[in-house]
């Protein structure tokens, strides 16, 4: 690959008028393909990548830090298949929103409970609002 700088295209009438961009915001071509980019957007490109490259590296270590603490004090895990593995994970998923769905359900039942107290007793002072019998 070969780069270049992009000719700078001037138009001004005084020769004083002339502002050259700094080299860092001057854009470059990469010959066998065009691409164009500056040289500030390839800086901040690798500060990026960087720094994200160090975030996952953290995040490697801190989940083989829970896979080694999980194996020390539960060796059997690493003996499961992957499908015992799959089926205790989902267990356990379908367990904790059992618990939440249940829970919901009980403050569902205790809202629709105190609606219908609500509409029995506003029925039994306004017999307008009864249904037709």
């Amino acid at each position: 690959m070969e780069y270049k700088f992009r000719p700078i295209s001037i138009n001004v009438e005084n020769v004083e008028d002339i502002k050259m961009p700094a080299f860092e915001e001057r854009i470059i071509e990469k010959h066998g393909g065009v691409t164009t980019f500056t040289f500030a957007e390839l800086k901040a490109n690798i500060e990026k990548m960087t720094k994200l490259k160090e975030e996952v590296e953290s995040k490697i270590k801190h989940e083989e830090a829970v896979i080694e603490n999980i194996k020390h004090f539960h060796p059997h895990i690493a003996e499961m298949s992957e499908q015992d593995l799959l089926t205790a994970w989902m267990y356990k998923e379908s367990t904790g929103e059992h618990g939440m769905y249940t829970k919901k359900m009980a403050e569902i039942d205790y809202a629709l409970n105190e609606d219908i107290k609500q509409m029995a007793e506003i029925q039994s002072q306004i017999p307008e609002l009864n249904p037709a019998e």
